[in-house]
């Protein structure tokens, strides 16, 4: 590395140790022993290192932290191994909340030895401070009780020894605790900490030594003792100024009574409703709409084995939601809800666990809204009712299904068909009606139980040809029906009809004295040839006997 790039680096970090970081022990190390230092902080002389160590570690602490926001540095060779350094710095410095602009201007002389590079001589010229001292300061203090007095709580000057003693205080001080400033000189000698409630007297201590360890920033929360022996919570905030004369605090003093109350009511509040929903298996969850986030009951993770969606609710919902594609239309009544003012919304739909088995779960929603009306908030509870729509699908199944086959029964399989007549009545479609032509003699030759082991091949030959919007259903003892809505034409029906009389000669009735399987089918069309059940059952029941008058075996459509 280049001498002036070394001698620049070697300044940027006394800088930072300096200025910034105000490490003055890692300041030191870079100093000769003939240092000569002109005014550390705002004034001052100082040769040796001794005396300048000495009025380092006298500065450390007097100011809040700077930050660098800008430098500039030129170096000039004065000999091989002495360098002089010019810099143009700007800080900006809190002070009790306020932030100031520092410019500094900066002359050092470096000196490169075998033990690394060694600060000789530095110049700090500080052209404004802060705060003025002498008549600004004296200023302040007569103004302190002026303005003081116009904040809603207490505001004090404490000197930082072992009492904390009082300086000077507000009225509201004094109102706050119903002392008069009197009574606080007579009665305690001014001693703050005497004021503090006993047991929290060792708290206080504690924590305001830790915190000025930190950033001298010290935030506070103990009871006082008032007047009439009532207890106070009050919240601190204080400031350690530390100047020529001593270290002080500057505190501002807020009775918290009310809030604490309040937060021990709420926490007492959420206790309670931690263990409600520890006790429920009942899954509560809130979903933020303001800051688009959800919080949703630990009972998520032990229903269905993942974590749920948390972030960005509204772009993530729909495409990674765990709800069954057939159920999604949730989101658009969700939608609908928010926008039509309603307040309470619940629908069942069907919620994925992480092997991928979906249960039946009730969603219950009730959404909260701000004085315009808008939804900021919806909270609700979502129940596994997997168990009991089971059980009531399986009633169901049992009153609308045919026991054998599992395909619809005679009375389920009309109102299904009388239902998608009256939903599109000029719709293309196609009743077909089939009976198998030998399977009395299954049942005389090979028995009743193989002849129930023929039918459910059947049922199963069925519902594989066709989709699962077409209507199946078993009619009588092997006779059975399928209804094709929506079909292309005619053809596409007499297709169907030719292709499940080849699948049905597919089917194995038995291995010692098998039957030759084969079924008759007649074909009626709406709406050329009946716009309700009963009008194409009997032109498609006369087209099945046209078929098996035909020989058997075929397939045959209604002609008039």
């Amino acid at each position: 590395m280049a001498p002036h790039q070394e001698i620049l680096c070697f300044i940027q970090d006394l800088v930072d140790q300096l200025a910034i970081k105000k490490d003055y022990q890692q300041v030191l190390p870079l100093l000769d022993s003939n240092i000569v230092w002109i005014g550390i902080g705002e004034k001052g002389f100082y040769c040796g290192l001794q005396e300048v160590e000495k009025a380092l570690l006298y500065q450390q602490c007097t100011y809040e932290t700077d930050r660098l926001i800008s430098s500039d540095y030129q170096i000039m060779t004065v000999s091989d191994t002495v360098y002089s350094v010019i810099g143009s710095l700007s800080f900006l410095r809190e002070f009790m909340g306020q932030y100031r602009e520092l410019k500094t201007k900066m002359t050092a002389i470096c000196k490169i030895t075998e033990n690394g590079i060694r600060l000789c001589q530095i110049h700090w010229s500080v052209p404004g401070t802060l705060y003025q001292r002498s008549q600004e300061q004296e200023a302040r203090n007569r103004d302190f009780k002026v303005v003081t007095d116009t904040f809603p709580g207490g505001v004090i000057k404490c000197k930082n020894d072992d009492w904390y003693t009082i300086l000077q205080s507000n009225d509201g001080f004094s109102e706050m605790l119903g002392y008069s400033t009197e009574e606080i000189a007579s009665r305690f000698q001014n001693r703050f900490i005497e004021m503090v409630y006993p047991p929290d007297r060792s708290t206080v201590k504690q924590m305001i030594e830790s915190q000025c360890g930190e950033n001298r920033k010290i935030v506070l929360e103990y009871r006082m003792v008032c007047k009439d022996g009532s207890l106070v919570w009050m919240l601190e905030q204080s400031q350690l100024v530390r100047n020529d004369e001593g270290d002080y605090f500057y505190s501002i003093l807020l009775d918290n009574t009310a809030n604490k109350k309040t937060l021990e009511y709420l926490s007492m509040s959420l206790e309670r409703h931690n263990i409600i929903m520890n006790q429920t298996n009942d899954i509560i969850f809130e979903w933020n709409m303001t800051e688009d986030n959800l919080t949703v009951s630990p009972n998520w993770e032990k229903k269905f084995g993942y974590s749920p969606i948390t972030g960005k609710i509204k772009n993530n919902l729909r495409v990674t939601a765990p709800v069954h594609p057939e159920d999604r239309i949730i989101f658009e009544h969700l939608k609908k809800m928010a926008s039509e003012k309603k307040s309470y919304f619940e629908q069942e739909c069907r919620i994925s666990r992480r092997d991928d088995v979906y249960l039946w779960c009730r969603v219950r929603i009730t959404v909260l809204r701000d004085n315009a009306g808008d939804p900021v908030r919806m909270i609700g509870v979502i129940v596994d009712i997997d168990r009991e729509k089971k059980i009531s699908q399986e009633l169901t199944n049992r009153a609308e299904r045919d026991l054998l086959t599992g395909l619809y029964n005679k009375e389920t399989t009309r109102e299904l068909i009388e239902e998608e007549l009256k939903r599109h009545p000029e719709a293309a479609a196609a009743l077909i009606v089939m009976d198998l032509d030998n399977f009395k003699q299954i049942n005389d030759e090979q028995g009743h139980f193989k002849g129930d082991e023929v039918l459910t091949k059947v049922a199963a030959k069925l519902s594989a040809q066709f989709r699962t919007s077409d209507i199946i259903g078993r009619i009588g003892g092997d006779e059975f029906a399928v209804f094709l809505s929506n079909i292309p034409s005619r053809e596409f029906a007499c297709e169907k009809g030719k292709r499940i009389v080849q699948v049905m000669q597919e089917i194995e009735t038995g291995r010692e004295q098998p039957v030759l399987l084969s079924c008759s089918i007649g074909i009626a069309l709406a709406p050329a040839q009946g716009r309700c059940f009963d009008a194409l059952y009997r032109k498609a029941d006369k087209a099945l006997y046209t078929a098996k008058n035909q020989g058997k075996n075929q397939s045959c459509i209604y002609c008039d």
